[in-house]
């Protein structure tokens, strides 16, 4: 699947060049980056496909601790990007850790768990799965 995705994610910025300007428009395209990867994870858990590792792990450890997925997703992004914030001084100087880390860290979870409850049903009933 990860191959599919990188597929479609080459060829559509192959012919879609978005060039922000601004904080405005980087945190505009930001939002919306991660409203569609919410969306895609929504439709991947939902539909019994087989996630990434990381989400793959956040389902199972959200369902062994009875937990919803978006919560334990935000708190699983947050150890993530603290733990490349430690090696990355233990390392000398943390780099690739910006304020879209940071932020999606913080919302992704979140934004997940907000379109679980209006897309959770439709989406299994779409899937044949209820």
């Amino acid at each position: 699947f990860a191959f599919i995705l990188g597929f479609f994610t080459d060829f559509i910025k192959s012919f879609l060049v978005i060039e922000p300007v601004g904080l405005i428009q980087q945190l505009l395209l930001l939002f919306v980056s991660l409203w569609i990867i919410a969306l895609s994870v929504v439709i991947l858990i939902n539909c019994d496909l087989v996630p990434s590792a990381p989400d793959g792990f956040v389902q199972v450890l959200s369902s062994k601790l009875n937990k919803e997925f978006g919560n334990v997703k935000v708190f699983h992004d947050i150890i993530i990007a603290s733990t490349g914030v430690v090696i990355g001084f233990v390392h000398g100087k943390p780099e690739g850790l910006g304020i879209a880390t940071v932020i999606a860290a913080l919302t992704l979870g979140k934004m997940i768990s907000i379109l679980e409850i209006y897309l959770k049903k439709p989406i299994r009933k779409l899937c044949g799965l209820n």
